[in-house]
């Protein structure tokens, strides 16, 4: 699948290509990678890519079993994953579980890839904070994308 293709799709159309076998879940898992490094440079959303789970999907039977998708970096717990809220106060916090948003994530078989950027402590309606930086807005990059995620 190209990555023209592969934009064209939304979630349940990517885990219907993913159950015919037209795409495994590692390519999506790829695409997705190469869809964030195409635009992440001018866009600053994604603080972190966690590459362990691109190359080896999570595993699971959910209806959407194998969608990468990408997790707000604020009250969405994973378990061993960085959780810096944009926050130079939470800088290094990795909790020990999943939250309950994350649980049904997962139980739906969804790939999470990585972690979005936030304002801080989501406080603001500007994706903004000194940790990670200031967020664009994807169709304009002079205009923020608001808040409180981005």
């Amino acid at each position: 699948m190209r990555l023209d293709e592969y934009t064209k799709l939304d979630a349940t159309g990517l885990a219907q290509c993913i159950r015919k076998g037209e795409i495994s879940a590692t390519e999506a898992a790829e695409l997705g990678l190469r869809a964030i490094e195409r635009v992440n440079p001018d866009l600053n959303a994604v603080v972190e890519v966690f590459q362990d789970r691109v190359e080896k999907p999570t595993a699971s039977d959910g209806l959407l079993a194998g969608v990468p998708i990408l997790n707000k970096d604020l009250s969405f717990s994973d378990a061993g994953r960085l959780q810096e809220m944009g926050s130079r106060l939470a800088e290094g916090y990795r909790p020990s579980f999943d939250s309950t948003s994350v649980k049904r994530l997962k139980s739906a078989g969804l790939n999470i890839i990585g972690r979005t950027t936030t304002p801080e402590f989501g406080n603001s309606g500007l994706t903004e904070n000194l940790l990670t930086g200031v967020t664009r807005n994807p169709w304009d990059t002079a205009r923020t994308p608001g808040g409180s995620s981005g």
